[in-house]
């Protein structure tokens, strides 16, 4: 999921900003993604490995 916002400062320049949100379904379920299995004297054991989501935020500036 990706929101966008540009604006205007002249005729020519113009100010971006974009924030993405990778794994947007997970922010309902904290559950959901990020876990691994690993071999070890708990075979079969799931382990938390990541984040559910990921943000990105960014500025571009066009001139």
């Amino acid at each position: 999921m990706s929101i966008a916002k540009s604006i205007s400062i002249d005729k020519k320049q113009k100010l971006n900003f974009r924030a993405d949100i990778f794994n947007v379904l997970n922010l309902l379920n904290h559950e959901w993604g990020g876990y691994r299995s690993v071999i070890n004297t708990n075979a079969g054991t799931l382990f938390k490995n990541t984040v559910p989501y990921t943000i990105q935020l960014g500025v571009r500036y066009n001139f």
